[in-house]
């Protein structure tokens, strides 16, 4: 955990400033509380973040809370992680989010056809998160 928080605050002098990421919102939805709370407290320093260890809760926060990024995994109990996504989508069809798994088989391309803007196969680096979030929040979602 050390050398994630440490490679955090060297990567943050490159990046936007943390007041004009601060508005952004991100929901981090894994069923593995150690990732969430890992990446919450790397995250919390430039975004509102919420965190969710289960489908059901995730997608009530994703109502109240409206992220402009979820992070989610798809290998969770009960409801996985790409009906999750299915329903997200079904929410708001311009949802933008980021696949984060530790299947090295899955592709990004599979992920883009489920509707997804990124793919990050773990282990990551927060500084790989940072950047893929920071792409997703300045990038147009383009549905067909």
């Amino acid at each position: 955990m050390l050398f994630i928080i440490t490679t955090y605050a060297i990567f943050n002098q490159n990046m936007l400033s943390p007041s004009v990421s601060m508005k952004s919102k991100i929901l981090l939805v894994d069923d593995s509380p150690f990732f969430v709370n890992v990446f919450e407290h790397v995250l919390s320093h430039r975004y509102k973040v919420e965190v969710a260890v289960e489908a059901e809760t995730a997608l009530q926060k994703y109502k109240a809370f409206k992220p402009n990024i979820v992070t989610l995994d798809p290998d969770m109990s009960g409801m996985n992680g790409f009906q999750m996504l299915e329903k997200i989508l079904g929410i708001d069809r311009n949802a933008k989010v980021i696949i984060t798994t530790a299947r090295a088989f899955l592709t990004g391309d599979e992920c883009l056809k489920r509707g997804a803007v990124g793919l990050l196969t773990k282990p990551f680096k927060s500084e790989d998160l940072i950047r893929t979030i920071e792409q997703s929040l300045n990038s147009i979602k383009l549905v067909h």
